[in-house]
């Protein structure tokens, strides 16, 4: 009887471990003869690495890519995943194959955002083609200068006096400048209403579901309602006074056609205006943060990037003239030190897709179904592309990185839309900083 006793306890504990890995079955076993999947550890059941990788953020990388080399498996976010940290599996992924790979956000924020951002588009072609549109905004960038700079000057001018923190600060400023880039000029008051609900949002991102007031779930979902609700009353509006021609992201998308000659529904419109209006908050925000953190902590550099825009400033014939295109393409040591701030701080770990089918590369299989994670940080951080690659040294872009080692922005089908608007707002910011405020 006691054996019988512990032959069932063992059954049971059997029985519980198969069906806790049920979720895992479908996609670990490799459907190609004669491929394998890379090695690494698909960590616990249901909750997989997710803990690991959070917990260590870029050693998690780091650490697997020493132990199981340049592509490994994993399980993060709820998926099973396959990462890659080279840069020519970035190339293979990214510029070489697209069509095979679908980019995806982060499941939780899909989640929070909605999964109907034109970049998650299967339809490779359809997404090119909305893409091609939506460059029409970027052709008018210079046309954004005055504002952009009027903004840096306002804010720079409310920290006189005060302790701030930078990083709320420089999110505020990027999101300002995102929401005239996607939603074109809005009232003062729409803007801290949509500022304050979007960064409800993004607090609540990756949080635990508990839905009842005070959680930062429950806040977050107050706030996507209130953003939905801004949102739409925006699209109404210019459906009523369709007359007016808007060139920003959201007059292009309420003109859009799928091939059925379908526009976008409200729904899809709310949630492409969300995803990118998050994407610029939270990047560019702690990207303008690192370069602050970068110039406190090094006072010739400060003094390298003074100088520079000190002299843009004395040629000009008016005091206080604003700046043109031209000074843009005279910031050189500015450029360098972006660049160097976006390989250093990488404020964007990763590019995240989805395998649409069974793919081989370099005797692996990448199955169908599996998230892919190409991981810019193990190359951006690699002494074999920058030497000393903890070490800030802006000097190191006087020379073109080799290819595809610098990739803050991603690269090929589906680079960031903004990265040009991302470059200027920080040569904006930087200079009124550097010449303005001390």
């Amino acid at each position: 009887m006691k054996h019988e006793g512990i032959e069932t306890k063992l059954l049971c504990h059997w029985s519980l471990t198969l069906l806790s890995m049920l979720p895992f079955l479908p996609f670990c076993l490799p459907s190609r003869p004669g491929l394998r999947l890379p090695l690494g550890s698909m960590g616990w059941p249901f909750f997989g690495e997710t803990f690991a990788l959070r917990s260590q953020q870029q050693k998690f990388y780091m650490i697997r890519q020493r132990t199981y080399g340049e592509l490994f498996k994993t399980h993060v976010f709820g998926y099973p995943s396959i990462v890659t940290t080279s840069p020519e599996a970035a190339k293979f992924v990214l510029v070489e194959h697209p069509h095979l790979f679908r980019r995806r956000g982060l499941p939780f924020v899909e989640d929070a955002l909605g999964y109907r951002f034109f970049g998650y588009i299967e339809n490779h072609r359809l997404h090119m083609k909305l893409r091609k549109q939506l460059q029409v905004p970027l052709f008018h960038l210079h046309k954004l200068i005055p504002q952009l700079e009027a903004w840096a000057i306002s804010l720079m001018r409310s920290w006189e006096g005060r302790t701030v923190n930078a990083l709320q600060e420089a999110k505020l400023y990027a999101f300002n400048v995102a929401t005239l880039f996607v939603l074109g000029q809005q009232s003062e008051n729409d803007r801290k209403e949509l500022t304050k609900a979007c960064e409800c949002i993004i607090k609540g991102l990756g949080c635990w579901r508990l839905y009842f007031p005070g959680t930062n779930y429950f806040k977050a979902c107050q706030g996507r309602y209130k953003a939905c609700e801004l949102v739409d009353k925006i699209v109404n509006r210019r459906r009523q006074s369709r007359t007016t021609q808007h060139v920003d992201i959201l007059g292009i998308l309420m003109d859009a056609e799928d091939d059925d000659k379908i526009p976008m529904s409200n729904r899809e419109l709310r949630e492409n205006v969300l995803t990118l209006l998050f994407a610029a908050h939270d990047a560019m925000g702690a990207a303008l943060t690192w370069t602050l953190k970068n110039l406190r902590e090094n006072a010739s550099l400060l003094d390298e990037l003074t100088d520079e825009h000190d002299k843009i400033v004395q040629r000009k014939q008016v005091p206080d003239q604003p700046l043109t295109w031209a000074d843009i393409k005279d910031m050189l040591i500015t450029q360098r030190v972006i660049k160097e701030t976006l390989r250093i701080a990488n404020v964007v770990d990763f590019s995240y897709r989805e395998a649409l089918e069974d793919i081989a590369y370099n005797g692996y299989l990448i199955p169908k179904g599996w998230r892919v994670m190409v991981v810019h940080t193990t190359f951006h951080l690699d002494a074999q592309n920058y030497p000393s690659p903890n070490k800030f040294d802006h000097n190191r872009f006087e020379v073109a990185p080799k290819p595809f080692t610098y990739t803050p922005f991603g690269n090929g089908a589906h680079v960031c839309l903004g990265r040009e608007l991302a470059q200027l707002e920080m040569f904006i910011f930087l200079h009124h900083f550097t010449t303005k405020y001390r």
